[in-house]
């Protein structure tokens, strides 16, 4: 059983790594794009924190003022 379980981790976390592999060469090379789902400023935190808990976003929510985020060069 303790195989069993070892195997099916292992082959959990090496599913996990080839997404993660496919995700970020996607984002460096430019074939996948972040979809920013909808944009709040600071002072909308509490309605923000309520948009991501209710599930109703696809993409990235994220605060315009935020000097990281402003770049868009830079990647996400």
């Amino acid at each position: 059983m303790d195989q069993e379980m070892d195997s099916a981790v292992n082959n959990g976390r090496k599913r996990e790594l080839a997404s993660l592999t496919v995700v970020t060469k996607g984002l460096s090379s430019g074939q996948l794009k972040p979809v920013i789902a909808r944009t709040f400023r600071l002072e909308q935190i509490q309605e923000a924190t309520r948009f991501l808990e209710s599930n109703a976003q696809i993409g990235r929510t994220r605060d315009p003022e935020s000097p990281h985020l402003r770049d868009q060069s830079r990647p996400l």
